[in-house]
């Protein structure tokens, strides 16, 4: 995992078997099939070449919350984006990709249970959302995509889970 503390807590919460790296080079990547990084750390990284070649040896780049600062980083290791303002509660998920197995559209709803049940305070899913040339959308708004690259595959993660109270 590549991020600052407040992400690398957010992560712990779910599991503790992973390890935080510190800086994005070949040989940190080397032993790893996979790899979670927060938006903002790819914010003024000079070169993507490393995380290229990471994912076009077969590893996941797992890609959460993008940022505007990082446009010119992500507009090199992802060719073709383009930034689109979002709105929305609602996600609809294609349910063939694995990435969702066990999830269903309810789990992308963003909002507080009121009383007997009623939905109430709807929080917005995300705020803007990248498309990407040749990425293949697991959700409708494309949310959550993957590219691949190679033998490997970037994914991007869009949902703005810091702040966001629920998913019901």
């Amino acid at each position: 995992i590549l991020g600052d503390g407040l992400f690398v807590d957010r992560i712990s919460a779910w599991s503790t078997h992973f390890d935080s790296l510190t800086e994005i080079t070949p040989e940190a990547m080397e032993k790893y099939a996979a790899i979670i990084v927060q938006g903002k750390a790819l914010e003024g990284l000079a070169d993507v070449s490393a995380l290229k070649e990471f994912v076009t040896r077969g590893g996941t780049l797992y890609i959460q919350g993008l940022s505007f600062w990082a446009e010119k980083t992500l507009d090199s290791l992802l060719p073709g984006l383009q930034w689109e303002p979002m709105s929305g509660h609602q996600v609809a998920f294609h349910a063939n990709d694995p990435l969702t197995d066990g999830l269903n559209s309810s789990d992308f709803r963003w909002c507080d249970d009121g009383k007997d049940g009623a939905i109430t305070n709807l929080h917005p899913i995300a705020h803007s959302m990248v498309t990407v040339a040749g990425a293949k959308a697991i959700t409708t708004p494309a949310v959550l995509s993957l590219v691949p690259m190679g033998k490997g595959r970037i994914v991007i993660d869009q949902i703005d889970w810091p702040t966001t109270r629920s998913a019901k």
